[in-house]
């Protein structure tokens, strides 16, 4: 039984996720134009266009791992910075 109201959910979602492939691949477009993931756009529906996926890249590896330290937001918890507004 068709039903209008799911039928517009699904096709926003489908938009929503079109539109997200498109702004990566201009992302991509810009730095590279002549990368390999430009004839797979598909891949972008999951994975962010910058992320090279080597774990040794500076800007891809876990830090709390490689320098092993704490995150900001963890920093912030066990200094009590802002813990329930006060301060």
């Amino acid at each position: 039984m068709f039903n209008p109201e799911e039928y517009n959910r699904r096709a926003k979602r489908f938009q929503q996720k079109d539109r997200h492939v498109k702004k990566q691949c201009k992302i991509l477009k810009q730095s590279c134009s002549k990368h390999w993931m430009l004839n797979e756009p598909h891949r972008f529906a999951k994975v962010k266009s910058m992320n090279c996926g080597n774990p040794n890249c500076i800007f891809c590896m876990n830090p709390r791992k490689s320098f092993n330290t704490l995150t900001i937001q963890e920093q912030r918890f066990h200094t009590g910075a802002d813990r329930d507004g006060l301060e």
